[in-house]
């Protein structure tokens, strides 16, 4: 394991105003009309982001790469901008949303 550390301002947008004010509720099927920020949107590319960067720096090509939950569902694309051929694998911890 890698750390990657995060700026204690950017770490509360990215986790408190953006993965639990709007994709849990999303994941969970209760959407709150209003949660959405773009200033929030912001911080949780940049952490996306910044753990790219941080996998990038110890990736070896034989590597498989595991993303967990929907903190980081933008990584895999992150990290294939880079390495094409890189194995991501991606795992939700929450259900999708019912279709009805």
């Amino acid at each position: 394991a890698v750390p990657v550390f995060l700026e204690p301002e950017t770490q509360k947008v990215f986790y408190t105003d953006f993965c639990r004010a709007f994709l849990w509720p999303v994941f969970h099927n209760v959407i709150k009309a209003g949660a959405y920020s773009h200033s929030a949107w912001r911080a949780y590319c940049t952490v996306n982001r910044q753990f790219a960067d941080k996998v990038v720096e110890v990736y070896e090509p034989s590597d498989l790469i595991w993303a967990h939950d929907y903190h980081l569902l933008l990584l895999p694309s992150f990290l294939l901008r880079r390495h094409r051929t890189a194995h991501i694998g991606l795992f939700l911890h929450s259900p999708f949303p019912a279709s009805d």
